[in-house]
């Protein structure tokens, strides 16, 4: 029974399945909209090759919601929503090859409601793309999960923990300069740390 391509779809099914409608209009609704996808099969293996490289979201937003989620899940999100538009488009041909095949608009309930309901965000799918880097470590905490150039202070502070001696050493010039103090160092120890 369950030929869906992605987890949300299988979900879907079981829990149409085990809770089914009960209202006769809706039923038929539903049936009209799968008919529409029957008939037409190039549609429908479109839609089904596009769903196949879709995440799961629903588990992939309540990892990130939770506070668990890495790099790649966001990259797999922002995967995801890349797709919508294809989905949308196709939905879109959907409707207009109901209204080819049959002459009862009403076929296209089901479908035009999911066609208003998708969002790919794009606000959200920019700002994941410019800001993880493309092979983000498995756990946050290893760091380098931001791409180099997404911001100036985290480029700053890599800089220091890449290059932490000649930071030191331009410090070191710098506080020459701006006291006019010669002599003046910076050194380390055990006890203090770094100190003038």
């Amino acid at each position: 029974i369950d030929q869906t391509m992605t987890a949300m779809g299988g979900r879907k099914l079981r829990s149409w399945l085990s809770q089914p409608l009960l209202n006769l209009e809706k039923l038929n609704q539903r049936l009209d909209a799968v008919q529409v996808f029957v008939e037409n099969n190039t549609l429908r293996n479109h839609l089904r090759e596009v769903l196949d490289n879709i995440y799961d979201l629903e588990r992939l937003l309540g990892r990130i919601g939770c506070g668990l989620g890495n790099g790649r899940d966001l990259l797999a999100l922002a995967k995801s929503l890349d797709l919508i538009p294809q989905v949308k488009k196709l939905t879109v041909d959907s409707l207009q090859s109901t209204v080819l095949l049959s002459s009862n608009l009403k076929t296209n309930i089901l479908i035009e409601e999911l066609n208003e309901q998708l969002d790919d965000i794009p606000e959200l799918r920019s700002l994941i793309t410019s800001a993880i880097t493309d092979e983000p470590p498995l756990a946050i905490k290893e760091g380098g999960l931001i791409k180099d150039g997404y911001n100036t202070d985290l480029d700053e502070l890599r800089q220091i923990t890449r290059g932490g001696k000649q930071w030191v050493v331009e410090l070191e010039a710098k506080e020459r300069e701006r006291t006019t103090i010669k002599s003046l160092k910076v050194r380390f120890n055990n006890v203090f740390g770094y100190y003038i």
